[in-house]
Formats: structure tokens, sequence, C-alpha cells
């Protein structure tokens, strides 16, 4: 897949295989991508079935892949009250970016200033809705929202390491839930480290496993 106007979005120009383990090793899957992602500095490969991608993952590491499991959550019961007092606003795009920023840092991504301005084009076309908490008159617990007809996706949701663990993430996707179940979300959708910690707090509020998706990446 690839989205030539924004190419520094790893998500957007990658190699995803979906078929069943066909017996390929990592090293024909990275040629195939040396090919089709001519041009530029990453390498993204999303292996969707589980078995392959585990099995893959040694080999990939060996030859200086990172990998990750992607854990992709349902959420499955009726969307939980608000949270009293917590203030949840929902903000332009570019309100949240000294977030992002931290986030890219601390992810060991690096900020790149054409790759924000391409990104903040790309929120405005996919119709992306922003929310904060707001403390001290700005953001320092955001989260974005994407909605596809009675489908939404929930994404980036970070809060500064100072105010982790004070229920701000919590308050927030709460309020997020509230507000695509009014938006006639059927189905929401989030992404989580498979060994991270973010996973156990979308499970407290209803998100169940539905399936992982192994994602190796080469960094510039």
């Amino acid at each position: 897949m690839r989205a030539t106007f924004i190419g520094t979005f790893w998500d957007f120009n990658l190699v995803r295989v979906e078929t069943p383990d066909p017996g390929l090793g990592a090293r024909p899957i990275v040629a195939v991508a040396d090919d089709w992602l001519d041009g530029l500095e990453h390498r993204r490969i999303e292996v969707e079935e589980e078995a392959l991608g585990a099995r893959l993952r040694p080999e990939f590491q060996e030859i200086g892949y990172s990998a990750e499991r992607l854990l992709w959550m349902l959420r499955e019961d009726e969307p939980p009250e608000a949270a009293p007092g917590v203030r949840v606003e929902e903000v332009d795009f570019e309100d949240t970016r000294p977030l992002h920023e931290a986030w890219l840092i601390e992810e060991g991504i690096g900020i790149d200033s054409d790759f924000l301005e391409a990104e903040h084009r790309l929120a405005a076309q996919r119709g992306m809705r922003v929310l904060a908490v707001i403390e001290d008159g700005a953001p320092a617990t955001y989260l974005r929202i994407l909605l596809y007809g009675d489908r939404a996706e929930i994404d980036d949701v970070y809060c500064t390491p100072a105010r982790r663990g004070a229920g701000l993430g919590s308050a927030l996707l709460r309020e997020a839930l509230r507000r695509v179940a009014e938006a006639g979300a059927r189905r929401t959708f989030i992404g989580a480290d498979d060994d991270g910690r973010p996973k156990r707090l979308y499970a407290r509020l209803g998100f169940r496993p539905a399936w992982v998706q192994h994602s190796f990446t080469r960094r510039p």
C-alpha cells in the first residue's frame, strides 16, 4: 500500500501479508518490501495471520526490524456514563500538537515537521475528531476518533507522564465512547500494544480482544 503524498507515514506505506502461512521466511517478504517501497527511508510489514507473525518475529528481529504485537479490541458493552469532575472538550487537531510531539519523542520516532503537516492534512481529509482533557487551559491528555459509517476507531490515546495514573485517560475514553455512540457507531475498535499496559484499561471499559496483528518496522 502506497500513499505517495505522505511517504513518511509508515501506516500508509507498507506491505501487508493477509494470507495464511505460505511457508515464506522474513527475507523474501523483505525483498518484496524493498521493491514496492523503493525510495522510502522506512520499511513497514504487517502480518495479519497471528501464527505466521509469531513464527516470523525472531527472523525479522535478527535482520534488524523492530517487532510489535498489536492487539485490536472491540467494544462490546454499552458506553458508560462520562466520568464527573474531568473537563473533556473537542479541540482542533493542531491544539494537541505539543502532546503529539511528546509522544513521538517518547516512542523514539522523533519530530519531522513535513510529516506533522502532512498528518494534519490527512486528518482533515479523513474527518478525524480530537478530544482532550483540559487542565490549566491546555490539553493534558488526548485521543483521536475516526468514524466509518456505523464503525469507529479510537486512535492515539496519549497522556503526559506526569499525569498518568490520575484517571484522565479513563475519563477521556469514557467520554469518547459516549460520543461515538451518539454519532451512531455500533462497533468501536481500539488498538493496543499486546505487551503494554493500556489494554488492561481498555478491558475495564468493555473492550475485548478481536485479533492480533504483527507489525515489523525498519526505521530510518
